[in-house]
Order: C-alpha cells, then structure tokens, then sequence
C-alpha cells in the first residue's frame, strides 16, 4: 500500500490488543472513535492542555528527506503560536511546544482555554491542508554522543546524520517534503500510531479528533538491532566510555542512572574528575543508553575503557542494594506518564513502574550488548572475547557489502535484514 508519503510496512500489525499501562492516581486512559487518549490528572482551570505524540521519529527519516520533520515542527510551532482572538478586543498566544526525538514526535498546546481550543481547531485544518508557512525555521538537530554507534542499532538515517554539516531540500522542494509528512501523520489517516493528550477528561473527542480514523494505525515491525558486544569506531576525543541496549521499559531507564553511578565512580578512582553523562535513546524495540565523558579533558584512553570494561562488565562486583534503591527512589510519576506514553504510542508492551530485580536484569543486558569504542587496548576482545568489530555501518538490508566481522569464527557476517 502505498501513499503521498511513501511505502506503509508491508509487515505491519494491527492496533495491539493488550491494555494501555496502568498510571493509577496520576493519569487515565480513555479511548473514543478509534483514538487513545491519555488524560492527566492536574486539572488548570487557567491552563488547558491539549497534545498529540506520533510514532515517528527521525530513525524514520531517511537521508532523502533529511529536515522534512525539523521543518515541519518549526512551522506548525510558528503557525499555531499565533495570536488568536478570544473575546471582544482580547487576544491570546497559546504556548507550543514540539519535541522531534528519535522515534518520536510531539505536539503540545497548552494556555487560555479558548486559545488553546484555537490553535488545536487550526491544526485539524492543517492535517487536512497542509499549507505550512515557508519562512519558519528549522527545529535544532538533536546530537547524539555516539552517532556511528546509533547507526550499527537503526541504520543511516537523520538521528545520525545531525552533527553533519549537510542539509536537506531547501525552498519550496523541502516544503513539500514536510507537507507530505504532515498529511502522513493525520490521525483520521490512520497510517501512523498517535496519542492524545488532555488535563480536561470534558475534551476527550474534541472537534476533529471525534473523527475516526480510515483504518486502524499499524505497529511498525521491529527494526535492525543487533546486540552482539562489538566494538565501534568512535573519535577518540568524543569521550565515550561505552553504550548498551536494554529491553525498553522502566527499568532500563533507572538501570542507566545504576550504570553511571558505578562508571562514575570509578573513573573518580581512577583520577579523571570529568563529568560522566548519561545519554538514553527510545528505539522502539530496545532502550539504548550511552555513557560519555560531558567534558573530555583528553585523558579518556582505551586504557582507561579497557579498565572501565574490566571493571564493570566483564567481572562486575554485586551492585550493591542501596544504590539500586537510590536509583528507584528518584523515579517520578512524571517518569511513569513518559514511559506509558512512549509505550502506547509505538505499540509495545512493557512496564512503567521499576523494581530492583527488574533493574538488576535489565543491568545485565546492558553488560551482555556492550559497544565499546574502538582502540588499541580494546582490539583484542575481538579475539578474546568474540567482540564484533564494525569497521563499516550500511543501511540496514543492504546486501552488496559487509559491515561486521564476527572473529569468533573467523567469518564475515552481512547485515541481515530488518
């Protein structure tokens, strides 16, 4: 099947059965014509809010059509913050926010109730004619800590491509890429998974969302991941310790927060007083999470990795109970809302409330698909360890060259297909 955009996966399956996460006291889930809803409890008589969250996010934007959703989030921000009239000589400016993430995109109205209803009545109008202004700047690329290491997980696409001094179609060509993402994402269109957001349960079906949509959002099929260890090519003044995969959830967010925790102090050990960062990446199909020096001061070495590998991977000590409960601790009910949120909205299934031994497992597969940079000191673990070394990234599905070498059997393997 096929559209303005492009190709709908073929593989696709249907809106998933299971029940949306259970949020208890600080959200509720609702569903009307054919669209989930996901209504906060934080009922602001002076602040509505009102958002839609799209299961599409830069690992989906292809080289080809690189900026068509940063122009497109730039523009609907500048069209929908404008001045709207709500009574006899007053006007108001509802507040927007939009939020590109990897495999994500976010709209969010929130102001004065009839502001607010304005600008969410214009984007409706806006699904249906998409007449974006031509002027309106472009969202800031996101950049990632490690973006070669994202490529051998997802393939090329704009999440990688963002610290690349390139661009894609400019005038009225890149326009019209955005133009045709925008009536792609239509939720009446039913060619990408949505949730709605609310703080007013009285607006659940408000205006255009009462229309259902013309087929049922499909859940978009796993992508390439392999979470083999490996070691990447990385620039050696880039900081990165390391990067891991985890099953996507609660507990792999508040794992990281564990695996920083213990990197960190080590690296104090170790005499290095930089900043440890934790960077973590929804793809879907796994939680990648990714540690890197915030302010490299050129000391970070493969002897330094190598020692950072030994210590908390290969023979990690107990991670004692008291540091998992601190990381538990500091999970909010903010955290919870996000995590159900980014579980609805791509169709998988998963838990939004941590528990240690479920952060204990999801510390282990960190460990168990480690990437490491790749250096001299690191090298041998190909050898030693059956580490896979990328040495090249191709697109996922690519079939005419090989991009990893399994040198626990001497062979080279091709990326398989999605």
């Amino acid at each position: 099947m096929t559209d303005g955009y492009g190709v709908l996966p073929t593989g696709a399956s249907p809106v998933p059965a299971t029940l949306p996460p259970d949020l208890g006291d600080v959200a509720t889930w609702a569903s009307t014509a054919g669209h989930d809803w996901l209504v906060l409890a934080d009922p602001d008589p002076e602040q509505l809010l009102l958002a839609a969250y799209f299961d599409y996010g830069l690992v989906d934007e292809p080289p080809a059509r690189l900026d068509a959703a940063a122009r497109l989030c730039g523009a609907l921000r500048a069209e929908l913050q404008r001045p709207i009239e709500i009574g006899v000589g007053e006007v108001s400016v509802p507040e927007v926010a939009v939020e590109l993430e990897p495999s994500m995109l976010g709209l969010r109205i929130r102001g004065r109730r009839a502001a607010v209803l304005g600008a969410w009545a214009h984007l409706g109008e806006l699904f249906e004619r998409p007449d974006l202004p031509a002027d309106a700047p472009l969202l800031p690329r996101q950049i990632n800590a490690w973006d070669r290491d994202l490529a051998t997980h997802a393939g090329v696409s704009a999440m990688n491509l963002a610290d690349m001094p390139i661009h894609g179609p400019d005038g009225e060509a890149g326009l019209q890429l955005s133009r045709e993402l925008l009536a792609h994402l239509d939720p009446r269109r039913g060619a990408v998974r949505h949730v709605f957001i609310t703080n007013d349960p009285t607006l659940v079906g408000v205006g255009w969302t009462a229309d259902p949509p013309a087929a049922p959002a499909p859940t978009r099929p796993a992508m390439y991941l392999d979470r083999r260890p490996a070691l990447v090519l990385c620039p050696p003044d880039d900081g990165v310790v390391l990067s891991g995969t985890a099953t996507p959830g609660a507990d792999a967010y508040v794992a990281g927060f564990v695996m920083q925790r213990l990197i960190g102090s080590l690296l104090d050990r170790m005499g290095m007083q930089a900043r440890l960062g934790y960077e973590y990446i929804p793809l879907r199909d796994a939680f990648y999470c990714c540690f890197a020096l915030n302010t490299n001061d050129g000391r970070l070495g493969g002897r330094e990795v190598m020692a950072v590998h030994d210590a908390v991977v290969a023979h990690p000590e107990p991670v004692p109970d008291a540091l998992i409960e601190w990381a538990l601790a500091a999970y909010g009910p903010s955290d919870a809302v996000d995590h159900a949120l980014r579980l609805r909205t791509s169709g998988r299934t998963g838990n939004v409330q941590p528990t240690a031994d479920g952060v204990r497992r999801a510390l282990a597969q960190i460990r168990a698909s480690v990437h490491l940079p790749m250096r001299e000191e690191t090298e041998p673990l190909a050898e030693q360890a059956g580490y896979l070394l990328w040495k090249h990234i191709d697109e996922p599905g690519a079939t005419s060259s090989s991009s990893m070498t399994g040198h626990n059997t001497g062979a080279t393997t091709s990326t398989p297909t999605p």
